[in-house]
């Protein structure tokens, strides 16, 4: 995705499609999240996401192996 896709995006605000999250959820709630997306239509999940669609960013070294134990345990 360009930047100029992700920021149309964002701007578009959250909905059952897209949810913004400031930092990475603990392991469990990024799961229930991922969960219901798959049971659903679909969607993404921007970490580092302020709520008003502003990116606030977060230390990459705080995703890696977070995310991929939430993810396994969808």
């Amino acid at each position: 995705m360009d930047e100029f896709t992700l920021r149309q995006e964002l701007l578009s605000g959250e909905d059952s499609t897209h949810q913004f999250k400031r930092q990475l959820p603990a392991s469990n709630d990024l799961s229930k999240e991922v969960a219901a997306f798959l049971n659903t239509r679909g969607g993404r999940i921007f970490i580092g996401v302020d709520d008003d669609g502003s990116i606030c960013g977060v230390p990459s070294e705080s995703l890696g192996q977070s995310f991929d134990n939430a993810i396994s345990n969808a």
